[in-house]
């Protein structure tokens, strides 16, 4: 689908405000994508903070003449852990971005983005500007195994600590063989 002036005027309006280091109230989780359709007029701008994982590399796009001063924008398409699609604008390219990696996006919205795939079946996406994608660098990933270690030992000995008190436990409230409960 082509964009249409209003589009193109909303695209160069956010790219000049992330050129002159507009900082936002407020930076939080966006809505989901099944949302978005009711709610989009109300959101249109607010700056929003989420991980994707991107599904094509990054395409550079020429964009005519604008207000925000700027020849060309790079765009990308990625998949949130919902597995719902976002197509994302950005000014700044990090270096190795390839297809399949985590990002967070921190941006604004726009717009939901609506295309038309090659069967003719069509779909809506949201739409993001941002000034550059950071690569997501999970909380877990390259920790040493230590930790893992530490956690099957604490859970082998808890077992062990856990078997040795039922021992007891029944031992001290269990009947003899001659009916009798021992004494204490």
């Amino acid at each position: 689908v082509i964009e249409g002036p209003t589009e193109l005027a909303g695209l160069h309006y956010l790219l000049q405000r992330w050129r002159s280091d507009w900082k936002p109230t407020e930076i939080s989780e966006p809505p989901d994508v099944t949302e978005l359709a009711s709610i989009a007029p109300e959101i249109r701008g607010k700056r929003y903070n989420f991980v994707i994982s991107l599904i094509e590399n990054p395409r550079l796009r020429e964009l005519e003449e604008n207000p925000s001063g700027l020849s060309s924008v790079w765009e990308a398409f990625g998949s949130d852990r919902s597995n719902r699609l976002h197509r994302i604008n950005f000014i700044s390219k990090p270096k190795n971005l390839p297809r399949s990696s985590e990002v967070v996006v921190t941006g604004d919205f726009l717009r939901l983005y609506r295309y038309e795939t090659v069967t003719g079946l069509e779909g809506m996406v949201p739409e993001w500007v941002c000034g550059q994608l950071e690569p997501y660098e999970n909380p877990f990933a390259g920790r040493s195994g230590w930790a893992q270690e530490m956690f099957w030992v604490l859970s082998v000995l808890g077992a062990f600590t856990l078997l040795v008190g039922v021992y007891f436990y029944t031992r001290s409230t269990s009947v003899d063989g001659r009916g009798k409960k021992p004494r204490k």
